[in-house]
């Protein structure tokens, strides 16, 4: 619990500080930067280091990677360097298309301050040529943009940010399109063809799957179908949460009717849900919040024949390996961030203020009753798993394959449907430091 509590103050300061002190710090700077450009006109750049900025969010990642692919396809001999917060790096170390990861601090506020401060410098030093730039609403990154020297530099123009003044090419925030898409004009803006790419993809780790065999291997030998219940959200707004007494419900009508095996997954400040989901569940289910690395996730759940989660990263990791899921929505939309497999079923009641957590209002909300969340049926959602599980397939790797090289290609992009009808309330350590892969 206080690691949780030290990582959602962290991101909440960095809010503050992001919108208290970045907006007139833009406006400082823009002013400058429009007298620069016109002492010094702009002129044509040859691109030979690439900077690629994203730094919350593991479900971004996902969307990102194809786009890191098609950016390195496009510029062969750049040097291409990739910006996000520290817990992240391990779930980029695989892409031989990055030559470093730079990393900010992410476990307290005054260390993520300092790495704040220093990241200009590092990155001036890197002297890019291009800034790709995928937040969708702090102004933090389009000011370091600035200040590190590239150049050009790319990003969303986020309605009411007044991030894209420091920006030469703002690429349009579109409220009516998935987030995929979004990402995938950043770097078309830069001339990148991401024809053939595919829409997510997760990094695939041969060792994390040996141990994730061992786990299951010592865990339970039955037949019945196994799945994944990620009862958390992440750091930010745990009002994103299906109550706990909602998965227990679905864990044991699946557990009769199934006779399905229940994994619980999350990070270890979650294992309070599981001690909740323990004392109300007879599904006798296995604990693995906190006992997994990024990699050793993405290699658990290719194993699962169903998972039901709440709007977070494996939602998209899931998509990725075009899983048989179920993901529950309320203050934020799957319109944007759902699933886009067609094996994927979202649940989502469209109450009248609902998203309240957006890319406007730099994803914080003060709500105190998310009914939009909490009126979910649960007999609905219990139901829904069990039709999916009528059907199973095993997305785990062949023991034939090469070391996998993460493509995980989804079946399609389908606007995500299933809404369910309202029934009441019911690698680094240390300061932000490239560090450069021992394989280039």
């Amino acid at each position: 619990m206080c690691e949780f509590l030290m990582r959602e103050r962290s991101l909440n300061f960095l809010k503050l500080l992001d919108r208290y002190g970045g907006i007139p710090a833009l406006y400082l700077l823009a002013g400058i930067r429009a007298l620069l450009s016109i002492l010094f006109p702009p002129r044509t750049v040859r691109v030979r280091t690439i900077v690629m900025v994203k730094l919350w969010g593991v479900g971004n990642l996902v969307m990102i990677i194809p786009m890191i692919r098609a950016v390195r396809q496009a510029f062969p001999e750049a040097r291409i360097h990739f910006l996000t917060i520290d817990r992240n790096a391990p779930f980029l170390e695989r892409l031989d298309e990055l030559d470093s990861i730079i990393t900010l601090k992410s476990g307290g506020a005054l260390s993520s301050l300092i790495d704040v401060i220093r990241l200009p410098v590092k990155l001036f030093g890197l002297r890019p040529d291009l800034y790709l730039d995928f937040e969708q609403f702090l102004r933090l990154t389009a000011i370091i943009g600035l200040v590190s020297g590239a150049p050009q530099r790319v990003g969303l123009k986020t309605p009411g940010q007044a991030r894209a003044k420091l920006y030469n090419i703002k690429v349009p925030y579109r409220f009516d399109r998935h987030m995929t898409s979004t990402f995938s004009d950043v770097v078309r803006s830069a001339g990148v063809d991401i024809a053939g790419y595919p829409s997510l993809e997760v990094p695939r780790d041969r060792n994390g799957a040996a141990r994730v065999d061992e786990i299951l291997a010592n865990w339970d030998r039955t037949e019945g179908p196994l799945v994944a219940i990620h009862p958390g959200s992440g750091d930010n707004f745990p009002a994103r949460r299906w109550p706990i007494e909602g998965f227990a419900h679905v864990a044991d009508r699946l557990l009769d009717e199934a006779g399905a095996r229940i994994v619980l997954t999350g990070t270890a400040p979650e294992l309070p849900l599981a001690d909740q989901f323990r004392r109300i569940s007879r599904a006798p289910a296995l604990c693995l919040m906190g006992q997994l690395t990024l990699l050793e996730l993405v290699e658990f759940l290719s194993r699962v024949d169903l998972l039901i989660t709440n709007d977070t990263a494996p939602v998209h990791i899931g998509s990725a390996l075009d899983l048989r899921l179920i993901a529950l929505y309320g203050p934020n939309t799957p319109d944007l961030y759902g699933p886009v497999n067609h094996r994927a079923r979202s649940f989502y009641l469209r109450f009248p203020c609902s998203p309240c957590i957006t890319n406007l209002n730099a994803k914080t909300s003060s709500c105190q009753l998310p009914s939009c969340i909490l009126s979910i049926d649960r007999e609905h959602v219990a139901d829904a798993a069990l039709t999916m599980l009528s059907g199973r397939r095993s997305n785990a790797l062949p023991p034939e394959a090469a070391e996998p090289a993460g493509t995980a290609t989804p079946t399609g992009a389908a606007k995500p449907t299933g809404a369910a009808k309202p029934t009441g309330a019911a690698k680094p350590t240390g300061a932000a430091k490239p560090t450069r892969r021992a394989d280039r």
